[in-house]
């Protein structure tokens, strides 16, 4: 694995290092956003004083690759679904993804924060596509291939947004809603030049994770509100309704990001706070203002969950489910999540990149096994944080319950019982 990975990021580096030199366009559409400029200009500077990077000292101990995926195998339908409400794993045919630098797999096999820089989109969560689940890469790709070997769409080694290699991977560093719909249309123009698909034919499953852009910087001015948040999702969810046949939608939740502030790698505490600043300056203003916000402002746990609210009526609303072929649902199991913490309160910094931000390859790991888990689990009955103890293994799909499940066809809730 390590010379696959070290070849990854050989091929990559050169188009990289291109992508944050000085003269990047600092645009909404550019690949790189202001804060990826910030960032990559400051490491930058450190490695040409030659000041010396630290290296990830935290242990990759990569507990989730230890499950065993013992599912049986299930075969496809039949005959092909024309019910989106209906699909099996093995109808599934294509993968697709939009996002920000999560989905792009920055930090990903990271060592030091320059590192975390260059996109692994090889081993995103949601789209990757590098070796196998027995190799020890856990993406929801490698676990649909257990079902359809054939699946496209998928990225493969830590490739740019502009290389055939991403696949149908168009999630852009720095990215907030605001792109999402610019994003939408890239997918569709990008799959229907594909010639190896079959647009109109082929079952989809997309997955959307937006937010943490957002969130970083809602605390200064109304630019990322609840209600702009949710339009900026919703204009790429029209798009894609409207152009993109036979798909199921993830809308996956985004992680409250108050404890940002509280995530520091030994060592690195002064590094840690700087790259804080940078990427993600709201919770550091709210702790250094004791947790108050000026009367009327919503503190970043009330706004993320208000970004979920406004998810929730959108979705459940119905409007994307007006067409047989097509859903969207939201999958809510990351909204309560944080990082494992230690019995001392420490967070489990081997869930986080060099960078002291981003998510590392175990916690890529671990949101695959997670969105897959929760695929399969009816809405109504979805968790909003991840317990090992309901999830102890893969979650298989049967001939009684053999497809995703979604808002039309999950049985209804268990009643609430007050004790």
């Amino acid at each position: 694995m390590l010379a696959r990975i070290l070849l990854c990021v050989v091929l990559t580096v050169a188009s990289a290092i291109a992508e944050v030199s000085v003269e990047t366009e600092l645009s909404d559409e550019a690949v790189y956003s202001k804060q990826w400029y910030e960032i990559a200009k400051t490491l930058r500077e450190d490695a040409e004083d030659g000041k010396e990077m630290p290296w990830m000292e935290v242990e990759q101990n990569i507990e989730i690759t230890d499950i065993v995926f013992d599912c049986p195998y299930l075969p496809p339908s039949a005959s092909v679904p024309i019910n989106a409400h209906s699909v099996r794993p093995a109808d599934i045919k294509i993968v697709a993804a939009l996002g920000d630098s999560i989905t792009a797999g920055n930090g990903v096999r990271a060592e030091t924060p320059l590192q975390v820089l260059f996109p692994n989109r090889g081993e995103s969560w949601s789209i990757g596509g590098d070796q196998s689940l027995e190799e020890g890469v856990i993406t929801l790709t490698n676990i649909l291939r257990k079902y359809n070997p054939d699946v496209k769409g998928f990225s493969i080694c830590g490739r740019t947004l502009d290389h055939p290699d991403s696949g149908f991977n168009v999630a852009v560093p720095g990215a907030t809603n605001r792109g999402l719909s610019d994003q939408a249309s890239d997918l569709i123009n990008t799959m229907l030049t594909n010639e190896e698909i079959d647009y109109h034919n082929d079952w989809k499953i997309i997955t959307l994770f937006i937010g943490g852009n957002d969130l970083c910087r809602s605390c200064r001015g109304d630019l990322f509100s609840p209600e702009n948040y949710r339009d900026g999702v919703k204009a790429a969810l029209d798009k894609i309704h409207t152009h993109v046949p036979r798909a199921i939608v993830n809308v996956q939740a985004m992680l409250d990001v108050t404890m940002v502030a509280d995530l520091i790698h030994p060592g690195m505490e002064a590094r840690c706070e700087e790259l804080h600043w940078i990427e993600c300056p709201c919770p550091m203003e709210e702790r250094d203002s004791n947790g108050t916000v000026a009367n009327g402002t919503l503190t970043l746990r009330e706004r993320q969950l208000e970004y979920y609210n406004e998810l929730e009526k959108l979705i459940s609303s119905g409007v994307y489910d007006n067409r047989s072929d097509f859903t969207v649902v939201l999958q809510p199991h990351l909204r309560d999540q944080a990082p494992p913490q230690f019995p001392n309160g420490t967070y489990d910094m081997s869930f986080i990149a060099p960078d002291c931000f981003h998510p590392s390859a175990k916690a890529h790991q671990a949101f695959a096994f997670m969105l897959w888990n929760i695929m399969l689990t009816p809405v109504g009955s979805k968790p909003f944080k991840w317990n090992p103890a309901d999830y102890p293994g893969y979650v298989c799909p049967t001939e009684a319950t053999p497809y995703f499940y979604t808002n039309l066809n999950s049985p209804p809730p268990p009643p609430f019982v007050k004790t």
